[in-house]
Order: structure tokens, then C-alpha cells, then sequence
């Protein structure tokens, strides 16, 4: 996964300084299918939430929220295996259910029987994968700009856009994709980190959507959030299809956000994170 072993230390070396200038717990959880590094806070007496990030993001992209939500749950943010972070550089099988597994044998490492999720974009799609493989283990499921119910939409744009990321990896092409991706000017904090991930690391692809009777088997309450301008995957035909697949959910199109919803929108994904964990659906 890594292009070099130099790489990956660097990679390294600037998460953990991050881990210590925020004052963040990490952990490695021992799993059969290699070391998990989690971000954990909040008491363990509380309601688990576990939080999955993106494709080319780690735990550390849920900061705001983590400080936000620990006061109410038990939050834990994982890296996921196979993409850039500190979890195991082995990246599972898109097919089969390898990903529903590597996350449930988390839950169980943390004696957590019972979880609710926030997954954004790759993130979206394990928690879909989990939520259908043991549905008896998910209380509740957010879902932001989710990979898994439709194909992503590859445009010129997104070519020409994406293109330079791996061919001429760095900080101007780290910023043209993630300008891209997000409407608000960029984060520093988030230019350094792509632009190690583009230097460093060999980017998966995009995930498939999931089967729609694999889909039709989760029981659990969903809030859908997508943004308006999301270039991968455009709001009105998400809803549509989430709407077909799943009976008990909530749709909210996030005005002025692009792909990267959780940054672009953090008060507003917030607000409606509380109300939909604090409320059953009716």
C-alpha cells in the first residue's frame, strides 16, 4: 500500500505529532486481519459510535467530531485497514464481506456489543457492509456522501482533476482534488495530509455498490446526508436510489457542501447527527 517503507514512517511520524498536539488517545486493536489503530473518547459506559472515514483518510479527519460526541457516547474512530494511517497496510477484498468482518472483529476486541455508525464516503460503504452482515449489532447508521448505493459518477472533470494526484503527486495536486472535493477553502492541516497520502501512498479505487438485497437486509435506522454539490455521487439520484432500498430512513441534502460533507458542514452535520441519535424514526 505504501510506496515505501521511508514513506509510511513519514506518514507515520506526522499522525502521531498530530495525536499529541490535539491531546487524542490512539490504541492498536489486534485483529486476525492485521493491527487496527483506533481514536477513542467518552466514558465506555456510553452509547458506542463508531466513526469510518473516507478512502485516503484516517481517524484523524473526525477530530471536531470526536471532541463534539464524547460527551454522549463512547466515540471510536478507527483507520482502516488498508488505507493510509496506522492500521495494517493490508487492504481487503471489495468482495465478500472481508471489510464487515475486519470492523465486527474490532467491535468485539472492544467488547462492544452493540454500535451505532458515521461512515463518510468509503467509510459509508463499510458501515453498510457491517449493518448487513450483522445486523443485530447496529443500533443506528449515518451515512455522509456514502459510497455502496450507486456507482460513483467519473466525469471529464473528475479525470482531469484526479489524474495529476497520481501522476505528479505533491501539494498543487493534493489542493487541485481537494478543491474538487470540498466547496470552503482548504484546511491546511488537510493539504498536509493529502499531499503525504499523494507522495507516499497508492491510493485504492472506488468501492461497487452493494448488492440491493444485501442492502434490503439492514434493519437498522438510517440517516442519509449528502451534499448538493457532490461530484461523485449527485444528491438527487442517491436519495432516489436510498429511498428504494431502505424503509426506514432519513434524507437531508446539505446545502453548499461537496464530497467532503463532514468538513464542509460540520455544525450542520452535527445538529442533525444529535437529533437523529437522540430520535427513533417514526
Amino acid at each position: 500500500m505504501y510506496k515505501s517503507a521511508a514513506g509510511q514512517q513519514k506518514i507515520t511520524e506526522w499522525y502521531d505529532d498530530q495525536i499529541n498536539k490535539l491531546g487524542l488517545h490512539s490504541r492498536i486493536i489486534r485483529t486476525s486481519f492485521g493491527d487496527t489503530n483506533i481514536i477513542e473518547a467518552g466514558q465506555e459506559t456510553l452509547p458506542a459510535l463508531i466513526l469510518i472515514a473516507g478512502t485516503n483518510f484516517s481517524a484523524l479527519s473526525w477530530q471536531t467530531y470526536i471532541e463534539s460526541l464524547s460527551g454522549s457516547y463512547h466515540v471510536v474512530a478507527v483507520d482502516v485497514v488498508g488505507q493510509p494511517g496506522k492500521s495494517a497496510p493490508n487492504r481487503p477484498s471489495f468482495k465478500g464481506t472481508a471489510y464487515a468482518e475486519w470492523l465486527l472483529a474490532v467491535l468485539d476486541a472492544l467488547n462492544i456489543e452493540s454500535a451505532s455508525l458515521i461512515g463518510h464516503s468509503l467509510g459509508g460503504w463499510i458501515a453498510l457492509k457491517l449493518a448487513a452482515y450483522a445486523s443485530k449489532r447496529i443500533s443506528k447508521i449515518i451515512l455522509l456522501d456514502p459510497g455502496g448505493i450507486i456507482p460513483l459518477s467519473i466525469t471529464p472533470r473528475i479525470i482531469w482533476k484526479s489524474t495529476p494526484f497520481v501522476i505528479f503527486p505533491g501539494e498543487a495536486s493534493s489542493r487541485g482534488l481537494l478543491s474538487m472535493l470540498s466547496v470552503k477553502p482548504l484546511e491546511q492541516l488537510t493539504v498536509e495530509w493529502m499531499t503525504l497520502v499523494s507522495k507516499h501512498f497508492k491510493s485504492s479505487l472506488a468501492p461497487p455498490a452493494i448488492p440491493a438485497q444485501e442492502l434490503q437486509a439492514i434493519q437498522a435506522d438510517i440517516l442519509l446526508m449528502v451534499g448538493d454539490q457532490d461530484v461523485f455521487l449527485p444528491a438527487q439520484k442517491l436519495v432516489e436510489k436510498a429511498r428504494e432500498l431502505f424503509p426506514k430512513l432519513k434524507t437531508i441534502v446539505v446545502p453548499n457542501s461537496g464530497h467532503l460533507l463532514p468538513d464542509d458542514q460540520q455544525q450542520i452535520v452535527l445538529t442533525h447527527v444529535d437529533d437523529f441519535l437522540s430520535h427513533d424514526l417514526i
